[in-house]
């Protein structure tokens, strides 16, 4: 900076007189003559190295301007988007405090009195009074079909008499369950329903019966601790009549599309995933036997490995990422049509299964669901695109439009097939054994190959 100092500013000379008075009280010159030396020198005239010096100075100020630009206003909307979360949060909790409070008094004076002389929760313990039951529907599975809906109903709650008693069992259960926790010294628990939706076919039949062994197994592990909650069926079945197995899981049945609609889809079954989960939320009388604030949806080829904590909140719900449908850009020609108000970047990579969300984002999430998975089935293109994934897309498309931004997790399942490299520890990384693809196997325990059948086969 002194080079440029004027040669007739008498600071460079002064500068000079001091660094010469120092020089003596040392054995050579010092640091602090060297500088000073340097600044009397006299000016250079400017030349192509100082433009270059200048430009790259410039550059630089404009980059460190842009990068501390950038910086705030990412912090400032980080902070808006805390604060938005913030409000949804309390408002959702003050929804959530709202039921809760409903659920305590139908367990207090469920027909007018108190049942057994038992204890109120203490209201501070938020969460853990809905603990569910272990086993509680388990124990004395029934079948609540659309029919019943117009039956006798119960006093003050527009139920029909099953439907009060179903719902009058499992609020009994989750407050036995709530004081079990309270025992067992556990944390506030936020239990969850899991929701099987399924079809009334031998084949899906089986697999009910499989995932529901497997379901309880692992509630019985998790213990008191525990947040695995009720269990239920969701079936389309005809018109909502039940069709048997209600006798050894708890069921729910509801109208499925009939052969016309689904040939207006080309017969593709899991449209009736939405149609039914509409019609559950629907109808109170559905409803009665659902008493916990979140809902965990599965699919009848779910294999549970180990007990499945609520991997949700209030305000974020947690689906497994699904690696085979990223959005790009190259799908916003299909997302323009199906919604203007949706970016390929907002789409996450998730559906409807395995998912866990509060019962409050699913009344909101579903209608819209159901809306786009339609909207995608009859569009040609978009049938194309996304093909027998249409209605994960539907679910994704439905999210984003809504704001509803899900916890994306790769721990969530697993969906190994003869191909897939697994470690022997892998039933203790994941929680579910998604068996959707075959495993193909020659006897020497090599895979067989892509769609070949093995000597050694597993396929659903």
């Amino acid at each position: 900076g002194f080079r440029s100092v004027h040669a007739s500013n008498p600071l460079p000379r002064e500068l000079g007189r001091w660094s010469s008075a120092l020089r003596p009280a040392l054995d050579e010159p010092g640091l602090l003559s060297l500088p000073l030396i340097a600044a009397m020198a006299p000016p250079r005239k400017p030349g192509k190295g100082s433009s270059v010096r200048l430009a790259i100075c410039l550059v630089t100020t404009l980059l460190i301007g842009a990068i501390a630009y950038w910086n705030i206003r990412f912090v400032y909307e980080r902070k808006q988007a805390a604060e938005r979360v913030a409000v949804a949060y309390e408002q959702e909790k003050a929804v959530a405090q709202e039921e809760r409070t409903l659920r305590r008094a139908q367990i207090d004076d469920g027909h007018g009195r108190r049942r057994g002389g038992e204890v109120d929760v203490d209201a501070s313990d938020t969460g853990a009074n809905d603990t569910p039951s272990l086993g509680a529907a388990q124990t004395t599975p029934t079948a609540l079909p659309v029919a019943a809906a117009v039956g006798a109903a119960g006093i003050g709650t527009g139920l029909s008499a099953a439907g009060q008693a179903k719902r009058d069992a499992a609020l009994v259960e989750q407050k036995r369950m709530a004081d079990a926790a309270k025992a067992a010294f556990c944390g506030p628990l936020r239990p969850f329903h899991t929701l099987l939706t399924a079809q009334s076919t031998t084949y899906q039949n089986w697999q009910a019966r499989i995932m529901h062994f497997h379901f309880q197994k692992q509630k019985a592990i998790a213990g008191a601790c525990g947040e695995m909650g009720g269990f239920s069926r969701l079936v389309a079945h005809g018109t909502g009549e039940p069709d048997g197995l209600e006798g050894e899981m708890p069921s729910i049945f509801v109208t499925e599309y009939t052969p016309a609609d689904l040939a207006r889809f080309k017969h593709f079954a899991v449209m009736n995933r939405p149609y039914s989960v509409v019609q559950m939320l629907a109808s109170p009388e559905l409803m009665a036997g659902i008493v916990e604030d979140y809902i965990s949806i599965a699919e009848t080829d779910h294999m549970m490995m180990r007990p499945l904590p609520n991997l949700a909140s209030f305000s974020e719900p947690a689906a497994y990422n699904f690696g085979y449908m990223h959005s790009h850009p190259g799908t916003q020609r299909i997302i323009s049509q199906i919604t203007p108000l949706v970016n390929w970047k907002q789409c996450q990579p998730i559906g409807p299964s395995p998912a866990i969300l509060h019962i409050n984002v699913l009344r909101k999430l579903t209608p819209k669901w159901n809306e786009y998975s339609i909207a995608l089935k009859l569009n040609d293109d978009a049938d194309k695109m996304f093909g027998w994934v249409l209605e994960m897309w539907g679910y994704s498309i439905a999210a984003a439009e809504l704001g509803i931004v899900h916890k994306v997790l790769t721990d969530f399942q697993t969906e190994p097939g003869a191909q897939s490299r697994m470690s022997v520890d892998y039933v203790n990384q994941y929680y579910i054994h998604h068996y959707t693809y075959g495993s193909e196997y020659r006897l020497d325990g090599s895979p067989q190959g892509v769609n070949q059948i093995g000597e050694w086969s597993l396929d659903k």
